[in-house]
């Protein structure tokens, strides 16, 4: 029985794909994430986390869920945290000061939702070398960004923390704020 669930599964997904005409890009606006499921439901678990502002192609759009392409999977996300509008590109962008850019509080691991300033922290440490693309620019402060932010620190003589405070915010500044006032966030 469960062989047959899943081949009905599978069969009806591939029907919705070739019958879909186009794909629609849209956005992830449930903050600060958003589930992919495998079904129109949230009684199993997710498989993949989609954060606030990611690019989704929507295969079908349904009333309440809509089938959709993650990364190339493919599962399913409630129609209301799909926006046609790229939630960043409604913040005001271009700052022009280190406080700006990267705030007034220390930044570091552990924040729970996407933030700007870590964001613009993101497109420095990508810029100089220290971090890479993937994950790149999706304002959570994890791991990876620790360990560049503390690489960019030793490489210039600070306290190689891995924490941002105020005086490698204003190096970061210096260095970077060229491309902060291009394509940075402010709030």
């Amino acid at each position: 029985m469960k062989m047959v669930l899943a081949v009905l599964l599978i069969v009806s997904m591939f029907l919705s794909l070739s019958t879909a005409s186009a794909d629609e890009t849209m956005y992830i606006v449930g903050y600060p994430d958003t589930f992919l499921r495998r079904d129109p439901s949230t009684e199993h678990p997710y498989l993949a986390r989609m954060p606030y502002g990611s690019v989704v192609s929507v295969i079908d759009e349904g009333r309440t869920w809509s089938l959709i392409c993650y990364n190339g999977q493919y599962g399913y996300c409630m129609r209301d945290y799909l926006n046609e509008d790229d939630p960043y590109l409604l913040m005001e962008p271009h700052p022009e000061s280190a406080e700006q850019a990267f705030g007034t509080n220390m930044l570091r691991r552990g924040n729970k939702t996407p933030n700007i300033f870590v964001m613009n922290l993101q497109s420095c440490l990508i810029e100089g070398g220290y971090l890479e693309w993937i994950p790149g620019v999706d304002g959570y402060f994890g791991k990876d960004t620790k360990a560049a932010l503390a690489e960019f620190q030793m490489e210039h003589d600070l306290d190689a923390t891995g924490e941002a405070g105020d005086i490698t915010k204003s190096v970061l500044w210096d260095e970077y704020a060229d491309l902060l006032m291009r394509i940075g966030y402010k709030r």
